[in-house]
């Protein structure tokens, strides 16, 4: 081990701007891993707390129709293809012991029309995402998502 020490340290005093620039090669790499690691933690567990844990769940089934198995981010003006025979994969779903439960749910865009904006003379026309689901469903698959702040729980 002394033998490995002695002819480390003396490539190193042979070589001080080679060693200096491998060190610092060094340092960047583990430095890019160790911050590329957390980054990509961190986006799983955001992932799961906001997205599989809060609205998603474990499983989504998206129609044979869907051109893209992207339904959260689409562009503008795109739709979501839908089920014509939602009946019987509700019949199906509830009849299988392992399915604990499951949540129908429906997204699409809408115009919404501010009239009151102060920003503009005559109001303002936007776009937003409209999710609709059966709330007592949703409040018994994800039942700490949201609280009453005043008035009650929808019915």
């Amino acid at each position: 081990m002394g033998l490995i020490l002695k002819i480390s340290r003396r490539n190193i005093m042979r070589h001080k701007g080679k060693s200096l620039i491998i060190g610092i090669i060094l340092f960047i790499g583990a430095f890019l891993m160790t911050f590329g690691n957390g980054v990509i933690s961190g986006m799983d567990k955001g992932l799961e707390q906001n997205i599989v844990s809060s609205f998603m769940g474990h499983i989504v089934l998206i129609s044979e129709k869907e051109k893209s198995d992207n339904i959260l981010f689409r562009m503008y003006g795109e739709t979501i293809g839908s089920f014509s025979n939602f009946k019987d994969i509700d019949k199906f779903l509830s009849q299988k012991d392992y399915i604990d439960m499951y949540l129908p749910a429906g997204k699409n865009m809408a115009f919404v029309l501010n009239e009151g904006d102060e920003n503009s003379e005559g109001g303002s026309i936007g776009n937003d995402t409209l999710l609709g689901v059966d709330i007592k469903r949703y409040r018994k698959m994800f039942p700490d998502n949201f609280s009453v702040i005043e008035g009650q729980i929808l019915g």
